[in-house]
Parts: C-alpha cells; structure tokens; sequence
C-alpha cells in the first residue's frame, strides 16, 4: 500500500497598503486577495529599514488576514521603512508579498482632523486639526493627494475650503511640513448642506394628511 501523502495549496497573495504613518508606527493595511485564503490564516506583516529585510533590522507582529491592518510600533523617526506581508499556510509555507519604502516622520503629526460644524454650509467647510509641533507650514489635501488649500502657516489650526458643491462629500486631511514633509494626519469625511427648498405651500389637506409643495 501507498501511504497517502496530505498537500496543502499555497496562500493568496493580499494586496497591502500604507495606512497612517507617525512619528514611531505605522500601519500596514490589505484588502482580500482573489481566491481569498482561509479566515483563519496567518499573516506575519513586518517592516525593517534594509530593503533585503536582514535579520535583527526586522519588526514584525502577527494577525489573521481579517484583521486587514496592523499597527507597527516602535520605529525611528525620520527613517525609511520597507513593508511586507507574510501570507503563511497550514504546512507552514510562506507567500510573500512587499511594499515600497516609506518614511517615518521627524515630528508628530497633527492629529484629530475635524470640521466645524457650525461652518458647513451648501459651499463651505471649515477643516479644523490639533497640531503638536511648531511646523514650518501645513497643507490640506483630498485623500488622492491633491493639493486642496493654499500653503498655510505652520501654527494655523483650520481652513475655511470655499466653492463646493452642494449636497456633495468631501474628504480631506492635512500634511504638515518640517524640513521634509512629516506626513499626512487621519481623514474626515462631510457633506455640505442640502439646498434649503423654495417657497413652500400647502397644496391639499385631507382628514390625516397633508400636502406640500415647493420650487
């Protein structure tokens, strides 16, 4: 007789990404890859400033792939990180995927990107963030990294965005300069106001209802 022998496929690759980066962490997130792996499969994601990921440079944490983010902590400010994700199997096989290079940054970035909710109106939003550094000047970006605002002081604490659109969201972020650009905060999502209807009448009454109309 012949023993049968057990083979287990290898892992999906997952499709990461750069998520927020402070000034000693960061984030790697991943979407599903196609076929998805198994929900309980392990990835080892893992950054290290040498682009060939030589040992004692590495810094890694492990969690299952629905987790879909990791947070690595304990880094240098102002360094270049490379990522990676380890997509291991049940037999203990390894698929690898990598990152490119992204920097730390030389200071702690502003944090609690907000807006005013007395400002919004059908085409303005006041963008407003907590800085923690004296920063040589600060941008607000959309999160496809346009530039949105003007270059603004580096102790300015909100903007005023003018010209949008009615009824319509917009996401933005602020990225704060020191030497280098130190990097992006978290993101807000607003809608500006819906037009407010015009000339309002009642059209027809009933015994338990009531109809409205306006321009």
């Amino acid at each position: 007789l012949i023993a049968p022998s057990l083979e287990v496929t290898r892992c999906s690759l997952p499709v990461p990404d750069w998520g927020n980066v402070y000034i000693s962490s960061l984030t790697i997130t991943w979407t599903d890859s196609v076929p998805e792996n198994p929900s309980d499969t392990v990835y080892i994601v893992e950054v290290s400033p040498d682009t060939g990921f030589a040992e004692g440079t590495v810094v890694g944490f492990a969690a299952i792939y629905s987790a879909y983010a990791v947070d690595v902590t304990g880094l240098t400010p102002n360094d270049t990180y490379y990522g990676r994700i380890r997509a291991i199997n049940r037999a203990g096989e390894e698929a690898v995927v990598v990152l490119d290079g992204n920097q730390t940054p030389s200071v702690d970035l502003p944090t609690d990107f907000a807006h005013d909710p007395d400002s919004v109106t059908t085409s303005e939003i006041t963008w407003t963030w907590v800085n923690h550094h004296a920063y040589d000047s600060l941008v607000v970006y959309s999160t496809f990294t346009d530039t949105i605002s003007p270059v603004l002081s580096g102790s300015a604490t909100y903007w005023a965005e003018p010209g949008l659109e009615i009824n319509t969201s917009y996401i933005r972020r602020v990225r704060a300069y020191k030497d280098n650009p130190a990097g992006y905060s978290n993101e807000h999502k607003v809608y500006t106001l819906a037009k407010t209807p015009a000339s309002p009448v009642i059209i027809e009454v009933a015994t338990s209802s009531v109809k409205l109309g306006w321009d």
